[in-house]
């Protein structure tokens, strides 16, 4: 968020809640979402689906409304080992 908001203060609005969540029994382990909020320690063998994504972003080449915005996000899943 830091750097978000140092080089790219607009895209501050567009930026994804949270970074992610643990897995689990469930895939979505809802009281450990990554976020601001979070203070759960992570543990090995715990695995995250870590991502980061920005909606509503601005397209100038769109020339239909749905093509105006557009949305990005990329994700990874990822293992605590230490």
């Amino acid at each position: 968020m830091e750097l978000v908001k140092k080089q790219k203060p607009e895209l501050l609005s567009k930026i994804t809640k949270n970074l992610g969540f643990a897995m689990g029994i469930e895939f979505r382990e809802g009281s450990l979402v990554i976020n601001s909020k979070n203070q759960q320690r992570l543990k090995k063998g715990m695995v995250f689906s870590i991502n980061v994504g920005f909606s509503d972003l601005p397209n100038k080449d769109g020339k239909k409304p749905e093509e105006k915005t557009y949305a990005i996000f990329i994700g990874d899943t990822v293992l605590v080992d230490e």
